[in-house]
Order: structure tokens, then C-alpha cells, then sequence
């Protein structure tokens, strides 16, 4: 075993990270919408939906919770290990994410787009930033940072509401459908097509689909 690792954190990382299997083997298997929805696709009655009920309640949002914070927690580790023994703390550290990064983009452009290391990876230099910041600030700054996720989470509803109201408003939620709703049986099957192209195609696919890699998703 070796001594500068934390069994715990180790321990807590590997069930994180099996709780984020569970959920990311829907995207895997189906269309990108049955994650969020189960009658988008796969089936939605009996144990399909306790299931999809259970991944959801127990599992969806927090292990993605634990992780992110496990990762602040090793940073900070890391940092302060190359610090107390006199070596360039920013350098092992953008080093560390630049490799991740790598790792990232890789994962995402050639084997699935549900990548999140790069995201992560880009975090990470970011906050590198505050990681002498007082307790007080990290608050605030951590405050605005949900408020902003719940303005951005709170557009589907908003496009529902608009759409109810506004007969020119359908276009914007019927673009949110093909992710959150239960797309047309057209858009199933065009997408379950997309993926079972060769796999140079799978690659140019997501390289047009993600030309930038994690910066569209660190958004939401």
C-alpha cells in the first residue's frame, strides 16, 4: 500500500465512481434523452421505471456531488504535499490537469461524448486560483456558482411556459425535447443510426459535435 495516499479517499473515489457507472451505462446503451426521461426510450413500466426511479433518486447528481468534491479534496492535497517539500506546487499541479486534460479529450473524441475528465481538468486550473481564498469569499463565490446552475436548469421550464403562451416559442422547446423530452421516433432512430456507423465515422462524429471539447458543458 502506498503511504501518501488516504485509503478513505481512495475508498470513497472508487464508490463514487461506480455510483456514476450506473447512471452513464444509460448513455451508453440508448439515446441521449432516455438518461433524463424514461419514456424517451427502453421502456418505462414496471421494473424499467424502478430502475430508472432508483438511479435517479439515490444515485443521480450525487455521485457526480461526492466526486467534484473528492477532486478539490486531492488537489488541495497535492498542492499542499509539493508545497511543505519545497517543490513548484503550480507546476505539479497544472501538469497533473494538463495530463487529465489530455486523458479528457481523448475519452470524449474517441469513445464517448459523455465525458466529464475534461471538464474536470479545466476546473481544476481554474481553481487552482482560489485555493488560498478566505472561507467567507469560497461561500459567496460557491453561492453564485449554484445560483447560476439554477438559472441555467431553470430554461426548460421557462421554454415550457413560454410554449404554452406563445405559439412561436415551440421551436425553442422542441429543441429541448430532443434532450430532456421524448424526441419523435424520427430522431430515435437517426441518432441509434449515428452510432452504428464504422468507427472513423463514430470519431469524425464527435469531433463535429465537439469541436471544443468540454468548454460547452462546463455551461451547465
Amino acid at each position: 500500500m502506498n503511504p501518501t495516499r488516504l485509503q478513505s479517499l481512495d475508498t470513497l473515489r472508487g464508490v463514487a465512481v461506480m455510483g456514476i457507472l450506473l447512471l452513464n451505462i444509460v448513455g451508453f446503451a440508448m439515446p441521449e434523452a432516455a438518461y433524463s426521461n424514461p419514456r424517451a426510450f427502453g421502456g418505462w413500466h414496471g421494473a424499467d421505471l424502478g430502475v430508472w426511479l432508483g438511479n435517479f433518486l439515490l444515485f443521480d447528481g450525487k455521485m457526480r456531488a461526492l466526486f467534484s468534491m473528492l477532486f478539490g479534496a486531492s488537489m488541495l492535497l497535492v498542492i499542499e504535499r509539493a508545497e511543505a517539500s519545497g517543490r513548484d506546487a503550480a507546476a505539479i499541479h497544472f501538469r497533473r490537469m494538463a495530463w487529465l486534460l489530455g486523458f479528457g479529450l481523448a475519452h470524449l473524441w474517441l469513445l464517448w461524448q459523455g465525458d466529464i475528465l475534461a471538464q474536470y481538468a479545466v476546473i481544476g486550473m481554474i481553481a487552482f486560483a482560489a485555493r488560498d481564498l478566505p472561507v467567507a469569499r469560497l461561500i459567496v463565490l460557491g453561492v453564485m456558482l449554484v445560483g447560476f446552475s439554477v438559472l441555467m436548469a431553470a430554461q426548460l421550464p421557462l421554454a415550457v411556459l413560454r410554449a404554452t403562451t406563445d405559439p412561436g416559442a415551440a421551436a425553442e422547446l422542441a429543441e429541448w425535447t430532443l434532450g430532456f423530452g421524448t424526441p419523435p421516433a424520427t430522431h430515435l432512430a437517426a441518432e441509434i443510426a449515428a452510432h452504428l456507423r464504422s468507427y472513423p465515422d463514430l470519431v469524425r462524429l464527435r469531433l463535429a459535435e465537439h469541436p471544443s471539447g468540454p468548454l460547452p458543458g462546463l455551461i451547465y
